[in-house]
């Protein structure tokens, strides 16, 4: 008997910390789930720093009939601006 009470006064400490380890994961856990929603919940009105650059991709991807490089950069004369070799790709100087 006095065996089994030596073991008991040995784990007990090993017991508790097991215990509040268990308790402090879940506490962690829990309050990173929350933050996750908070965040995800206000994504939504988090201001986009760069609103005409979205609003002109958007129009390139989903309201355009045609996606080329003038709707995206604007009138780019390639031949003058980059130059190009006998088969059409960029020279390489």
């Amino acid at each position: 008997m006095t065996d089994i009470s030596s073991l008991l006064k040995e784990a007990r400490p090993l017991y508790f910390a097991r215990k509040k380890r268990r308790q402090r994961f879940k506490a962690v856990g829990t309050f990173g789930v929350c933050m996750a929603v908070a965040y995800l919940s206000a994504a939504p009105f988090i201001n986009v720093s760069k609103t005409d650059e979205m609003t002109t991709l958007y129009t390139a991807f989903y309201e355009q009939k045609e996606l080329n490089a003038d709707n995206l950069y604007g009138n780019v004369n390639w031949e003058s601006d980059i130059p190009l070799d006998d088969y059409g790709l960029v020279a390489v100087l």
